[in-house]
């Protein structure tokens, strides 16, 4: 399949637009593909991680919502490494590292992994909570479908 083609089916994918043998067919090459699109490597990423985390026996709408806010999480995640990424300074040799922690400077590492560790923790959370919020509001919203 040709990557304008797996664009075009990623788009309609994530507008919940696709068919269910056009959703077949994207998960397939996109298992498949090995070009260098960064937008189709993301969407392979999230594709992969969306089967391995689902279940085959959910029914197709929670399966897409959890597709579509995994993909959503990952692209975020995606784009701050990617801004962090082009807006830090790269260098060959050792850099400084330190943390600022509550307006004051730190360089010990573990004090610094330690509070990145509570706020990751404290941010998957959160997430699953806005994804039960969610779940559970859709869920409304279907029986009066």
């Amino acid at each position: 399949m040709t990557e304008e083609r797996l664009h075009q089916l990623l788009g309609r994918y994530y507008d919940g637009l696709t068919t269910l043998a056009e959703e077949r067919a994207l998960r397939r090459a996109l298992a498949r593909y090995e070009g260098a699109d960064r937008d189709l490597t993301a969407a392979r990423a999230v594709m992969a991680f969306a089967q391995a985390a689902g279940s085959s026996a959910a029914p197709r709408a929670q399966r897409r919502r959890g597709t579509l806010a995994a993909a959503a999480s990952v692209a975020v995640a995606a784009a701050i490494a990617a801004a962090l990424w082009t807006a830090l300074p790269h260098t060959g040799g050792e850099s400084e590292c330190y943390a600022v922690i509550g307006g004051h400077r730190t360089d010990d590492s573990a004090t610094a992994l330690a509070l990145m560790d509570s706020q990751l923790a404290a941010i998957g959370s959160a997430s699953e909570a806005v994804d039960a919020d969610v779940s559970s509001d859709l869920g409304l919203f279907g029986d009066f479908l």
